[in-house]
């Protein structure tokens, strides 16, 4: 080896022993910095924990390194906090901050620290990013029978929300364990927002069971009448015979939603023979009544497609698919004598998987309504894309793990359409979400945006229906909330309307069968029945919220 190569040879070795040392003297310097930034952002002084966010901020929204740095910070700060050593300041921050990247979450260690946090949002004078991301986790605590902080914290947080925020809350709050939630219910300072404060006494009257209460509000003539047909509505709820005093207003009132408010007394002898008599003897609002309440017993109400029409459109081979695979849905959720011949329900998932509007909800439903799970991995192979979103929903319908977790990752990546990447994307979180905290929050305010995107009219189902699998209990209101008509003397608007009304009832059937067979199939009617079915259908999902739980492996809200 000549003088010259061995002067390279040495500088080569010393250049490598140099860098075997500086690389961990380099991680433990920033390590060290990292360290000194966590103590800052967690300190009892302004100026030091500005200094630190910052100095964490790049770290924290590097997609690499972000999520091990919070969790690194949340543990830290649980140990603090345990220890009390953490200042409520620091705590608020620390939440504002965290928030901004994903959530805080329910997780093993934080519950304390949180709810420390929500009575910090509760203060007059607290930042209202505060108080916006405490509601939040109101809503996402765990354990729908209560709530992770105290009554009056629950009312003042409550008391300081714009009419937006508190529709999100009240469910929550009226979905607790009942005497929690009459006694913070009547802590609530009426809202400015007519329609919330409507729901508000609605809530608080179903909430305190009472039929004295009710029937004392539904025959005040102060009580604007929205208010006395939902106090009437639940008196007769609560004390059937109460029906038979609201019969002497049937002739003085005709336009009020007598069909929704009376119907669930017309099981009642007494209250059905009453009304019987007053149709026999010409009474016309009485003739009215017990046509609709007839019609209803026969599951024909006015505004739905009688089984029949459902069997006639299924066996007709001109009518559209789309509408052919929702009689049969129509049909399965109703099983009569009759049964579907399997064949000919497989043969329904040929053809073109979307509708009109490129929708594949019902070919989903279908394909899960006859045990057609392992579709689901053919589609989302297809060069379709409407295909892949229907394999998409349909493997979260059947809970899809193993195998088919990984196929919708690999259809996902592999996907080009924004569209479609969205929809994969929002199917990956429904997926994850009721077994994993952290992803239940991280993209759920992605998959609500694109719930309502603006070039679709209203909620995109297909979207909601995943909300829906991920047992997301706001999905559920959203999914009620929805039933008025649209303002449009176009008879294709109210064709368009009845077929979004059926395919709200089975997504309901389907996810929250319980609430379903307690409603009844929708009423229909004027538009006071309607808003009346839908904030009665409302108040009645918070009490079975109670003592309801979502499970998982099959997707739905079942008995606790």
């Amino acid at each position: 080896m000549t003088g010259a190569t061995l002067g390279v040879a040495l500088a080569v070795g010393v250049v490598a022993a140099v860098a075997m040392l500086v690389g961990p003297l380099r991680e433990r310097v920033d390590e060290a910095r990292r360290t000194a930034a966590i103590d800052a952002a967690l300190s009892a002084e302004a100026d030091d924990r500005a200094s630190g966010w910052v100095k964490l901020a790049a770290e924290l929204d590097d997609d690499r390194l972000g999520a091990q740095l919070a969790a690194r910070i949340e543990f830290e700060a649980a140990t603090r906090f345990h220890e009390g050593r953490l200042d409520d300041a620091a705590l608020a921050e620390l939440a504002i901050e965290l928030d901004r990247r994903g959530g805080w979450n329910w997780a093993d260690g934080n519950s304390a620290a949180i709810r420390r946090s929500l009575e910090l949002a509760a203060n007059a004078e607290a930042d209202p990013t505060l108080v916006a991301l405490a509601v939040q986790r109101l809503i996402d605590a765990p354990a729908p029978g209560g709530i992770p902080a105290s009554e009056s914290v629950a009312a003042a947080l409550w008391n300081r929300l714009d009419p937006p925020l508190q529709r999100r809350l009240l469910p929550r709050l009226a979905s607790m364990e009942p005497e929690s939630s009459r006694a913070v219910l009547l802590q609530l300072l009426p809202p400015t927002d007519a329609s919330l404060a409507n729901l508000l006494r609605l809530a608080r009257l179903c909430g305190a069971a009472d039929p004295t209460a009710a029937i004392e509000q539904a025959g005040d003539p102060d009580v604007p009448a929205a208010e006395r047909d939902r106090a009437a509505a639940v008196a007769v709820r609560l004390d059937p015979e109460f029906a038979l005093t609201l019969l002497s207003d049937l002739d003085t009132e005709p336009t009020r939603p007598w069909a929704t408010i009376l119907a669930p007394a017309a099981t009642d002898p007494a209250v059905r023979a009453a009304i019987s008599g007053r149709a026999a003897g010409g009474d016309s609002a009485a003739k009215r009544l017990l046509a609709r309440l007839e019609a209803t017993e026969n599951r024909e109400p006015p505004e739905a497609e009688s089984l029949a029409a459902a069997w006639d459109l299924l066996s007709d081979p001109d009518a559209p698919i789309h509408d052919r695979r929702i009689a049969a849905l129509v049909l399965l959720d109703h099983p009569g004598e009759e049964e579907l011949p399997e064949p000919s329900m497989a043969r329904l998932l040929e053809g073109a998987a979307g509708d009109a509007d490129g929708s594949v909800l019902t070919t989903a439903l279908l394909a899960e309504a006859i045990g057609r799970p392992a579709l689901a991995a053919r589609w989302l192979r297809d060069f379709d894309d409407e295909r892949k979103r229907a394999g998409a929903l349909l493997a979260v319908l059947n809970d899809g793990r193993g195998e088919l977790a990984a196929q919708l990752d690999r259809t996902a990546a592999a996907a080009s359409d924004p569209q479609l990447r969205s929809f994969l994307r929002a199917a990956m979180w429904a997926r994850a979400a009721p077994r994993d905290a952290a992803a239940a929050s991280g993209d759920r305010g992605f998959v609500h945006r694109i719930a309502h995107r603006p070039d679709r009219s209203g909620l995109d189902l297909e979207v909601l229906a995943l909300m829906l699998a991920s047992g997301d209990p706001e999905a559920v209101d959203s999914l009620i909330e929805s039933w008025e008509p649209e303002h449009d003397a176009d008879p294709s608007a109210l064709e368009r309307w009845s077929e979004r009304m059926a395919l709200r009832w089975l997504l309901l059937s389907r996810f929250v069968p319980g609430l379903a067979a307690e409603l009844g199939p929708p009423l229909g009617g004027s538009r006071l029945d309607l808003e009346l079915q839908a904030d009665l259908a409302l108040t009645a999902w918070w009490a079975l919220r109670s003592r309801s739980r979502f499970d998982p492996a099959v997707r739905r809200w079942t008995d606790r």
